[in-house]
């Protein structure tokens, strides 16, 4: 079993008054992410961005996060930006929105509000 589980579902978009349907993947990021991961997440990341969908990210059951992990995040939020992709936090959870805070990653997270 991975680290997170990942989950497809129809979400309602509107695209000027017209509702259509996108797939968004849902990605609960665990309780433990350290540098054993970092390379995992960056794949699970990339293949989200080479799909094309929604990406949703909840981190609410994490206990621990590395810095290699929260850079593989800042990179991930950052390439998404620049290419219009759309990254909701669901759940970020304190301790990701802490570790972030410190960091100084939680603009590039968009975890400061």
């Amino acid at each position: 079993m991975g680290f997170w589980t990942k989950s497809k579902k129809s979400v309602d978009d509107t695209t000027e008054g017209e509702p259509s349907m996108s797939d968004a993947t849902t990605i609960d990021l665990g309780e433990v992410l350290d540098i054993s991961f970092a390379a995992k997440l960056h794949g699970q990341l990339k293949d989200e961005v080479k799909a094309g969908t929604r990406v949703n990210l909840s981190g609410n059951d994490l206990s621990r996060i590395d810095a290699s992990c929260l850079q593989v995040l800042a990179s991930f939020m950052n390439y998404a930006k620049e290419n219009d992709i759309s990254v909701e936090w669901q759940q970020p959870g304190e301790v990701l929105q802490e570790a972030a805070r410190l960091t100084g990653l939680d603009e590039i997270l968009q975890l400061n509000g």
